[in-house]
């Protein structure tokens, strides 16, 4: 009977922390409406950006779930990164999920005077 209250209690008082991706334009913000509404979101974390913030405070699904949104400050020291260089990190991480990490081989050519 112990096991079971002590698991129940702590079950009712845990929590899931949903990191999604930093698409958050057009169709990318109502995927995270989506993710919130599925989820039953109860608080939605917005680190460092004052537009989203806003479409998610003044949104009616938000506001119908009854969802908690609090903006964060992003800790120092974080560099930003360009769509460019967010693409290529990207392709490079489901590349070697599928095919391991590739091993680069620099090869020294010299020429003899």
């Amino acid at each position: 009977f112990f096991f079971f209250f002590f698991f129940f209690f702590f079950l009712r008082h845990s929590g899931v922390i949903i990191n999604t991706s930093g698409w958050i334009d057009g169709v990318g913000q109502e995927l995270l409406l989506r993710i919130a509404k599925s989820f039953k979101a109860d608080v939605v974390l917005v680190i460092d950006h004052e537009k989203l913030l806003s479409d998610l405070k003044n949104s009616e699904e938000m506001k119908e779930m009854g969802t908690t949104v609090i903006k964060l400050d992003k800790s120092g020291g974080v560099v930003s990164r360009n769509a460019d260089r967010r693409s290529d990190l990207r392709a490079a991480r489901i590349r070697s999920y599928f095919y391991g990490r590739w091993l680069v081989v620099c090869r020294v050519i010299t020429n003899n005077i």
